[in-house]
């Protein structure tokens, strides 16, 4: 009972002594202004520490010799602080400052600077963009590298040498010196090395420009020395490239998201020698951003074969039989089908419903349900001997398609729900085989699209085997394109 009193005696009191207006603050630190009494030692050079000694040093958060900042490397404890001399520090006073205030050495640092020396080297004939390691002294107080007038790109430094990229040079500047230039008591100054430098002046040179290229394909350049080329520019546009091992062909790739439209007038520039020399290539360059989309290597087996069935033509995308079949009404264009009648064939599925029902998601799995597809396609293999059939044959085969038009292509005859490739060799207007190009039609929504199909490879199981819904190896591989 007695200790309970004790308590409510204690808060009682606590609440009394400090009051609405007065400000309870437990281990609050008050920050102080920093006090300089010495430092050691009293010169050093650039890489050097100096240790402070004072009073209120921990909560440093700059430190000055002279005029030049420098870095600070330890606060040992509120009395002790070190720092490190940077190599444009000059002589002076040391300068510390926390967030209250500042103070000030009585005592200067003297900055003894050191110069770099070049080690001799022998004349040297190098590529540029090159790497050259210059040996010496006192490097790691280097500021800049020059090779004639040309700064040159310093990759490693410390005190005993340099690794440099060698810059691409005017010729009339050859040989060439390469000089270092350091801080010298706040002047900058030069050191000069004896050994001369150099260039194999190996130059790109493009034998082979085009006039246009397509977004999402190969634009190719032919030359020679192409490996030298650092970027590839269509205004200010950075074109992706590879240059194949022989360096006589550069092959560019521009997407879409580059160019949205077609686009003339594009001024074509390609930099070399680390960006330092840039030629241009072409002041009236097209870009052709095509209205169709292109898929390759698509491959499709028949029921009883592996996956995929299915295929959009809007998308490019494979289904199998284990989708669902209310997303598979919404999105099959078309379908490979087997017949034990020893055929192998594309099939439209938009009244294909008593065919999709017989395709299983695997060989246990439940048949897929009797439902038509709601896109309906049909086709028809194009005719060589048709000039503008064959404009479109050549275009598909050379992937230089970028446009359909429906006008013209609407009189190929795509009139047939399905093309056949037999077994036994018989002749049908209706078959196809590798190398043959098929023009697609599919109508959807009332909206009526065109495609084009490049035979790539077939096969077809035995008859006895087709169809069956084990051990058919038959697929149909293809490019295609299709309207956007």
């Amino acid at each position: 009972m007695m200790k309970n009193i004790d308590l409510i005696f204690l808060m009682v009191f606590f609440a009394f002594s400090f009051g609405c207006d007065e400000e309870l603050t437990l281990n609050k630190i008050e920050e102080k202004v920093p006090v300089i009494e010495s430092f050691e030692p009293l010169t050093g050079t650039a890489g050097d520490e100096i240790t402070i000694y004072g009073e209120n040093l921990g909560n440093v958060k700059t430190a000055y010799v002279g005029d030049s900042l420098v870095t600070i490397k330890y606060r040992v404890n509120s009395n002790e602080l070190v720092v490190k001399i940077d190599k444009g520090t000059v002589s002076g006073l040391i300068t510390v400052e926390n967030q209250i205030g500042s103070a000030t050495s009585t005592e200067e640092f003297n900055v003894v600077h050191r110069v770099p020396v070049i080690s001799d080297f022998e004349d040297s004939k190098v590529l540029p963009n090159s790497q050259f390691k210059i040996e010496g002294e006192n490097l790691d107080v280097v500021y800049d590298v020059y090779v004639a007038s040309s700064k040159a790109t310093i990759l490693e430094v410390n005190e005993s040498f340099i690794q440099i990229e060698v810059p691409f040079f005017d010729e009339e500047e050859e040989p060439a010196n390469v000089f270092f230039t350091y801080n010298d008591g706040g002047y900058m100054k030069q050191v000069g090395s004896a050994g001369l430098i150099s260039l194999y002046r190996i130059l790109p040179n493009f034998t082979m420009v085009p006039d246009q290229g397509i977004t999402g394909s190969n634009i190719v350049f032919e030359g020679e020395n192409l490996g030298l080329i650092d970027k590839m520019w269509f205004n200010d546009q950075e074109g992706a490239f590879t240059v194949n091992e022989a360096g006589d062909q550069l092959v560019v790739i521009l997407t879409e998201e580059q160019f949205v439209v077609t686009t003339t007038g594009v001024t074509v520039r390609a930099t070399y020698f680390g960006e330092t020399q840039e030629e241009i290539l072409h002041e009236d360059f097209e870009v052709i951003v095509p209205k169709v989309d292109f898929y390759s290597n698509i491959t499709l087996h028949p029921r009883g074969g592996d996956d995929p069935f299915f295929l959009d033509f809007n998308t490019g995308v494979t289904y199998g039989a284990c989708t669902p079949m209310e997303e598979l009404q919404l999105k099959i264009s078309v379908l490979a089908y087997a017949s034990k009648s020893g055929y192998l064939q594309f099939r439209q599925a938009g009244n294909a419903g008593s065919v999709i029902k017989n395709y299983r998601c695997d060989e246990t799995g439940e048949k897929l349900p009797d439902v038509d597809a709601v896109k309906v396609s049909q086709f028809a293999v194009l005719d060589e001997s048709i000039p503008e059939q064959k404009e479109y044959i050549d275009a598909v085969k050379n992937k230089t398609l970028t446009e359909i038009d429906s006008d013209v292509v609407s009189e190929f005859g795509a009139n047939t729900s399905d093309l056949k490739l037999y077994t036994d060799g018989i002749d049908s207007e209706d078959e196809f085989g590798p190398g043959d190009v098929i023009i697609v039609k599919q109508t959807w929504n009332d909206v009526v699209q065109y495609g084009f199909l490049e035979i790539i490879d077939t096969f077809v199981d035995v008859p006895e085997d087709c169809g069956q819904l084990e051990g058919d190896d038959s697929y149909i591989t293809f490019n295609y394109y299709f309207q956007k």
